[in-house]
């Protein structure tokens, strides 16, 4: 085993029965029908899924969350490449993640998973500014081992 796979072996072995593997701000259909509207899918495999605030991977403790609430998400940007497709987004401060470009990842070629867009959307130059759609809404929540959505605090019943 890698270094890193050992770490987050370890990690993973040390997490809570319900453990937290990201929280983030989860659009409803409505949000993810407006984006892709906006923004139509370029690539055959659609997310319009969800913000990353933080991940277990990336170690660091988890931010205290307002879990459930709804929150605004100002559309700034929108990338795309042979690989992958993504709006940048403004968050309010409480949910911006430092060493990331804020975004919410639409659609990738077969193969290139939603994590890519992490290291492939720009900050700057490359954007190309957005016009009509101005913001969605999402809900702040995490998901679990069980790779459910929870809108409730981590612990409390979902």
């Amino acid at each position: 085993m890698t270094d890193a796979a050992t770490r987050v072996a370890e990690r993973w072995a040390n997490m809570p029965s319900t453990p937290v593997v990201y929280a983030g701000v989860f659009l409803p259909p409505m949000s993810k029908q407006r984006l892709l509207r906006a923004f139509p899918a370029e690539h055959p495999t659609v997310f319009a899924h969800h913000l990353t605030v933080w991940h277990f991977l990336e170690g660091g403790d988890m931010p205290e969350l307002p879990w459930g609430k709804t929150v605004d998400l100002k559309v700034v940007g929108h990338f795309n490449n042979n690989h992958i497709q993504a709006v940048v987004v403004d968050p309010p401060t409480r949910l911006r993640q430092i060493g990331r470009t804020p975004h919410i990842t639409l659609s990738a070629e077969p193969g290139v998973g939603p994590v890519e867009s992490n290291r492939l959307v720009p900050s700057g130059a490359d954007l190309v500014p957005v016009r009509g759609l101005t913001g969605v809404k999402g809900v702040v929540g995490w998901v679990g081992a069980d790779e459910k959505v929870h809108f409730t605090a981590p612990g409390a019943q979902s």
